[in-house]
């Protein structure tokens, strides 16, 4: 039998059972054709088309995991030595579309670094659930005969055994959902992430540039340098969640044994646009240039170190948080009123406010 699985993986397993019609179960067929019923037949002893198909999930699920962690592991270091290169571009963070504080572009590849790390710890554990055998558990009540179930783990190279053998096989598919799950949740980080290079990129802010290859033109508006890779990134969220609800909504199904239940093509087609985008950032990370000239004025406009100096009025003058706050917060209005603009503010417009708001000027430098 061995002899004859090598010849067939030699020809190719599927120009071999493509000879021998008889669907799943065309590799017996052909073993017994070649050696007899006596040898031949038996193959299929205390197995099942049931364990068969969730070993091949498993594996399925164990090399998936193992083609994808390393990919993930080098964008952090990318994403790293991005935030430690731009560690001093500084940069306005947004909430609610607007202006909120001052921060820096590194800080913000690290926090992207910070999610991904936990990915990275996410799909390390589902490595762990998904490397279990369910071989020797046949259709769910295991085998008469004696095999030795953990002997064939250790041979096809799992960590363990899943030793009910009815969970094994009408169990839910749970190592399976939650590879699906840190699937989607990898793709809604790597989706935030480009959906803020894409911000940042724009023609709003123009902190960045991107490199060409990652962009295409217009066909029409030979000015148009449209960031299509991220906007491709974004998309793989989409996809990733719904083939998520469809693998929760398909779990739920009590009609059959595993391998009549989820399928793993959904779940392949987006572990290949994960990696192409993990490939792609970190491809596309290194080359960004930054647009030195309105990273300086950015964060000087539209008052994103208000903050900081409702802080300088605590810190040097003693008052309440909710003084400063109101008195800072008078100070935006005033300037807006009268078309000042926030890197035009003076000290004497802040007195202003102050005295306006509770009568006494704040007297900073």
């Amino acid at each position: 039998i061995l002899s004859e699985l090598r010849f067939m993986d030699k020809e190719g397993f599927l120009k071999v059972r493509s000879k021998h019609g008889w669907g799943m179960h065309s590799g017996e067929h052909y073993l017994i054709r070649k050696l007899g019923y006596q040898v031949g037949g038996r193959i299929h002893l205390a197995r099942s088309s049931g364990d068969l198909g969730q070993v091949k999930k498993q594996i399925f699920l164990r090399d998936q995991i193992l083609e994808t962690l390393p990919l993930m592991i080098e964008l952090e270091k990318v994403l790293i030595d991005f935030a430690i290169r731009h560690r001093n571009v500084i940069i306005p963070e947004s909430t609610h579309g607007l202006h909120a504080q001052v921060t820096t572009l590194g800080a913000y590849a690290l926090m992207w670094a910070q999610g991904l790390n936990r990915d990275i710890e996410r799909f390390s554990f589902s490595y762990k659930n998904s490397n279990t055998s369910p071989a020797g558990a046949a259709i769910g009540t295991g085998s008469p005969f004696p095999v030795n179930r953990n002997r064939t783990a250790e041979l096809l190279g799992f960590d363990e055994v899943r030793e009910s053998t009815l969970d094994a096989i009408l169990g839910t598919d749970d190592s399976m959902l939650e590879v699906y799950s840190n699937l989607a949740i990898l793709c809604s980080h790597t989706g935030r992430w480009a959906d803020d290079l894409a911000f940042f990129y724009s023609d709003d802010m123009l902190l960045i540039d991107l490199p060409d290859r990652f962009c295409h033109t217009s066909s029409i508006m030979m000015h148009k340098k449209n960031p299509v890779a991220l906007e491709h990134i974004r998309s793989t969220t989409t996809a990733a969640i719904g083939s998520l609800t469809g693998a929760f909504t398909e779990s739920k199904s009590k009609s059959g044994p595993a391998e009549s239940g989820m399928s793993t093509n959904p779940l392949l087609n987006i572990f290949k646009l994960a990696r192409r985008d993990l490939n792609w950032l970190i491809k596309m990370l290194p080359d960004i240039t930054i647009r030195e000239e309105f990273v300086k004025n950015k964060a000087k406009s539209r008052w994103a170190v208000a903050t900081e100096i409702a802080t300088s009025i605590v810190k040097e003058k003693g008052y309440s948080w909710r003084i400063a706050h109101q008195c800072v917060g008078t100070l935006v209005r005033l300037a807006e009123e009268r078309g000042i603009k926030s890197q035009d503010t003076t000290t004497e417009l802040l007195d202003e406010a102050a005295l306006e708001y509770f009568g006494k000027p704040i007297g900073l430098t």
